[in-house]
């Protein structure tokens, strides 16, 4: 039987963690939010930068393929297309930057849906570079 000083700091102690796991998690879902931003500039800016219009998705799919072999499943073609889709709608750094440290992953995410009328719209945009 625990008494009651060893039950409080228990209480304390486990109080301590779930504090620590919370703040974790925002700080890895900021990261992570800020690689897939900065993910999708470098795609962009890189295949304008190539001329690769017409083999814009052919390009995605091939990093798709190095990145997935390496970093696994987070990478596919259509998770970078999406992370194009990011950028496109927050191309200003500062502001994406603050919001990035304010909302959720999935709540930009669902912004992007929003601002995007398909992601074909985007696919064209992107080819049509």
């Amino acid at each position: 039987m625990i008494n009651l000083p060893e039950q409080k700091l228990i209480t304390d102690i486990r109080y301590l963690i779930e504090q620590t796991k919370g703040r974790i998690a925002r700080v890895l879902n900021q990261e992570m939010t800020l690689l897939y931003w900065h993910i999708g500039r470098r795609i962009c800016e890189d295949l304008l930068a190539m001329g690769k219009g017409d083999y814009g998705e052919q390009i995605i799919v091939n990093i798709s393929a190095h990145l997935q072999a390496e970093y696994g499943r987070g990478f596919s073609k259509t998770n970078l297309f999406e992370m194009v889709r990011l950028y496109e709608v927050y191309q200003h750094f500062d502001i994406f930057q603050t919001l990035s440290g304010k909302l959720e992953v999935s709540l930009i995410v669902a912004t992007v849906w929003q601002q995007s009328n398909s992601s074909r719209k985007t696919r064209t945009r992107l080819l049509s570079w």
